[in-house]
């Protein structure tokens, strides 16, 4: 009886280990790249980050999450163009472009990502 409850307490502590060790954590980069780019602000599940801006050139923010509901990122410049992306794993799973084509020097990136339940 005692080598029964033992063996059924190990495998127990097992199926535990095993169901912890399923739990992935995504690792989301947000990347825009501009000219005078003036709001950077980004939403991971349930929380909502603005980036520090001005800034010209490429800006990285990353964060990491256990689960994924909504990705979003919005920028704005002031510049001829704007490129945003959102990567899971360094995977790109989404991106967006604005190039002024109305000339007035004013660019938005809105992109929205939901990950897809299997």
């Amino acid at each position: 009886m005692k080598k029964t409850a033992f063996v059924a307490l190990i495998g127990l502590l097992f199926l535990v280990a095993c169901s912890k060790a399923k739990n992935t954590t995504y690792k989301v980069k947000y990347s825009v790249i501009g000219t005078a780019v003036t709001e950077f602000k980004i939403t991971g599940g349930d929380k909502e980050y603005i980036i520090s801006t001005p800034f010209d050139g490429t800006k990285d923010t990353t964060i990491f999450l256990e689960t994924i509901t909504a990705l979003k990122l919005d920028a704005k410049g002031d510049g001829p163009s704007l490129i945003g992306t959102i990567f899971i794993n360094d995977y790109p799973v989404l991106s967006g472009y604005d190039s002024d084509e109305d000339g007035d020097n004013k660019t938005q990136v809105t992109t929205e990502y939901t990950m897809p339940k299997y």
